[in-house]
C-alpha cells in the first residue's frame, strides 16, 4: 500500500504576514519546479519537492472563537510538518481591527464584522486578544504533537529576511540558490505589493483592496514592526503588556509590566 504524500502546513493567526510569506514562497517554488508563480500564489496549495503539498491555512480558526473554544489536540497533524508564522500580538490586533472594520463583512448582516472602536475591540470576548493569547499558548505545547514544527517570525522576516527564508525552505526540503530567495524578498516588498493590489495586478483576490479610497481596507495597510504604538492610546499598551505577560518565552515577544492599576474592565 502507497502512504500518502506529506504534508506541510503554514498557520497563523489572520494578519500575521502569512500573505507577504505567501508570495515568497510562490515566487521561490515556482522556479524550482518552473511554474507561474503567479498561479501557485493564489492556489490554496503549492507543491513540494518530495511529492508533497504545502498548506496554507488559520488552522482550526481561532480568530472566530473565545479563548475556551480553540482547539487544542493537534495529534491529527502528527506525520505533518508545521510551520507557525507568528507576530508581536500588538501589531497582529491593531491590524485585524482593520480587518473586521474596513475589510470583511458579515454575509449575514450585511455589515462588518466588527462596529465598535479599536479600545472596544481589545476587549471583545471572540477574536480578539485573549483568544490571540490563548491560540499561541496552545501550539507552545502542541509544537510537540506534530511530526516536526518550524517557527517563522514576521518581525525575523523585516530584520534578517534571507536567513529566514533559507531556514524556512530548508525545512521544508526546497533546494535552493541564496539568489532565488533574494529576488523572491526583493518583489514581494511592501511597497511592490502595495502596487500589485493598488493595480489590480494579480487575478484572484488574495492580494485585493476593498476600497481603494480608503487605505486602511488595503491588504497591505502599514506592514510595519511596531506600528501599533502609533495607534493605541498608552493604557491600550499598557493593558495588551499586561495580557501578553502569559505569552510564553518561546516567541521571543518580552512583555513587560509598565503599568500601575490598569484594570482590564476600562484601561
Amino acid at each position: 500500500m502507497s502512504s500518502s504524500p506529506p504534508l506541510a502546513h503554514v498557520l497563523s493567526y489572520p494578519k500575521c504576514g502569512r500573505t507577504w510569506l505567501r508570495m515568497i514562497l510562490a515566487q521561490v517554488i515556482a522556479k524550482a519546479e518552473d511554474a507561474d508563480w503567479q498561479a501557485l500564489f493564489d492556489k490554496a496549495e503549492m507543491p513540494l519537492p518530495d511529492g508533497g503539498t504545502l498548506l496554507f491555512s488559520h488552522d482550526d480558526g481561532p480568530h472566530l472563537k473565545s479563548p475556551d473554544q480553540v482547539e487544542t489536540d493537534k495529534s491529527s497533524l502528527a506525520k505533518d510538518k508545521v510551520v507557525f508564522l507568528s507576530r508581536d500580538p500588538r501589531d497582529v490586533l491593531v491590524s485585524y481591527y482593520y480587518e473586521v472594520t474596513r475589510r470583511r463583512k458579515d454575509i449575514s448582516k450585511a455589515q462588518h464584522i466588527f462596529e465598535g472602536s479599536l479600545a472596544e475591540f481589545l476587549l471583545h470576548s471572540v477574536g480578539s486578544a485573549s483568544s490571540l493569547l490563548r491560540y499561541y499558548q496552545v501550539w507552545e505545547k502542541a509544537r510537540h504533537q506534530v511530526g516536526a514544527f518550524h517557527l517563522v517570525r514576521y518581525e525575523d522576516l523585516h530584520e534578517k529576511g534571507p536567513e529566514t527564508i533559507s531556514a524556512l525552505l530548508n525545512f521544508l526540503g526546497i533546494a535552493h540558490p541564496i539568489e532565488w530567495v533574494e529576488q523572491a524578498i526583493g518583489s514581494s516588498s511592501f511597497g511592490k505589493m502595495r502596487d500589485m493590489e493598488t493595480g489590480g495586478q494579480l487575478a484572484g483576490n488574495r492580494l485585493r483592496a476593498t476600497d481603494l479610497s480608503d487605505p486602511d481596507s488595503f491588504k497591505t495597510r502599514k506592514g510595519k514592526v511596531g506600528g501599533y504604538a502609533e495607534q493605541l492610546a498608552p493604557d491600550a499598551i499598557d493593558y495588551l503588556n499586561m495580557l501578553f505577560q502569559d505569552l510564553p518565552d518561546f516567541y521571543g515577544y518580552p512583555f513587560e509590566k509598565s503599568w500601575e492599576n490598569c484594570p482590564v474592565e476600562s484601561y
